[in-house]
């Protein structure tokens, strides 16, 4: 259960593109298509990061929090809780209503489409070493968010008060993610 699945993110994903085949006009004429692809690009992401090539929690144990052991303290089962039965339901839902409470969807886009592409591009960087989840920070993260923010400008979706929330949550959810890590990388010390 806890090993596979990011496999079935990906399964879900794809049986929502014959979805978008047949809606193609719908979808293509609809303003908030880069939101609606919230949960499928980011389940692609994380096949990348934990099934092909994989090794996301090898390489964030070893490389970023300085453990002395490969699945530790990041494990396949702490890695379920925080992207499956947070992340999946969330994304989803906004996923499928991009337009209730936008401010969510953007704040969620900002933080886990375009926070996650640069770090995973300067994590990268800064380490010479892959990072797995780069290849589609670059490919759908970066093209995905560029496209939410520009719609998200070019229809006026947001109010000021909208941005300045999306903001407030994409901040949070990284403060958060960023604790978590210190709080992981302390464990992994001892």
């Amino acid at each position: 259960m806890f090993k596979n699945w990011a496999f079935v993110g990906v399964l879900l994903s794809i049986l929502l593109i014959p979805l978008y085949i047949l809606n193609y006009k719908m979808f293509l004429n609809d303003i908030y298509w880069p939101l609606r692809l919230l949960f499928p690009v980011l389940a692609f992401h994380q096949f990348e990061e934990y099934i092909l090539p994989g090794s996301f929690i090898k390489w964030i144990n070893r490389i970023i929090l300085k453990s002395k052991y490969i699945d530790a303290p990041i494990n396949t089962r702490n890695s379920f809780v925080p992207n499956v039965i947070i992340a999946w339901p969330i994304t989803i839902y906004f996923s499928i209503y991009p337009y209730e409470n936008i401010w969510i969807t953007l704040g969620l886009i900002l933080s886990i489409i375009l926070s996650n592409a640069l770090a995973h591009i300067f994590l990268s960087l800064k380490n010479r070493k892959y990072s797995p989840g780069l290849i589609t920070s670059i490919i759908l993260f970066l093209p995905m968010a560029a496209a939410a923010l520009y719609l998200c400008i070019k229809h006026n979706l947001l109010y000021t008060s909208d941005w300045l929330l999306a903001i407030a949550i994409a901040v949070i959810i990284d403060v958060v993610i960023i604790m978590l890590s210190l709080f992981y990388k302390k464990k992994a010390i001892r």
